[in-house]
């Protein structure tokens, strides 16, 4: 895609992997993410398993398993270029839908609110409160429900601690800051996992 020019004046080139070779296996800064999320054991995209059901046939819809935008950038700006690039690279390969995991970037603050009861909480004018789903909706998503363990995190108690700086010496729910749900601790197996739910935005294209 040709660059483009950012209502604040910063230029944003995006491009695809296939046309910058170089760029593969570039270490991306997730910006202000909690350290733990960069441990993740395990995603929600199952990529490989929805390749191979998929195998031999024509299918009409793509996943966007991971997206992010950088914090250096103003966020609204940038965050509806990226989704209308997505949106275009899927409808040029003749997809009707993007589907992607979305992970609601307010819902930090509320970490004991039921996702589902969060997600669809809408403001007066019928947009969702939260900003990041809001922006989806307002480009053409629709919520159409939850991913329930679209990132999971397990590690040691002393990996935990090394992540947070929280003590982790008692079993049970654990609130660390940045988590959008409860860390459970288990003392005497010497784990902590964490898991969490985003919501499925699909696109229709």
């Amino acid at each position: 895609m040709p660059a483009s020019r950012l209502p604040s004046g910063h230029t944003v080139e995006i491009t695809t992997v296939a046309d910058r070779p170089d760029l593969a296996g570039t270490d991306i800064d997730v910006g202000p993410w909690p350290e733990f999320m960069r441990h993740r054991r395990m995603g929600a995209g199952g990529r490989v398993g929805l390749r191979r059901r998929t195998a031999g046939r024509r299918t009409d819809c793509r996943l966007c398993a991971e997206h992010q935008r950088g914090s250096k950038l103003p966020g609204q700006e940038l965050a509806g270029l990226l989704l209308a690039a997505l949106r275009k690279a899927a409808a040029d390969l003749g997809l009707t839908s993007l589907d992607a995991p979305v992970r609601p970037t307010a819902k930090h603050l509320e970490p004991l609110t039921p996702m589902r009861d969060y997600a669809y909480r809408t403001r007066e004018d019928g947009l969702p409160s939260d900003p990041w789903l809001r922006t989806h909706v307002r480009v053409g998503g629709q919520l159409a429900g939850l991913a329930p363990a679209s990132w999971v995190v397990t590690g040691s108690l002393e990996e935990w601690r090394r992540w947070t700086g929280l003590p982790f010496d008692r079993s049970g729910a654990v609130e660390v800051p940045g988590a959008l749900s409860l860390v459970h601790c288990d003392v005497d197996g010497d784990c902590a996992t964490y898991v969490e739910s985003n919501v499925w935005v699909r696109h229709r294209l």
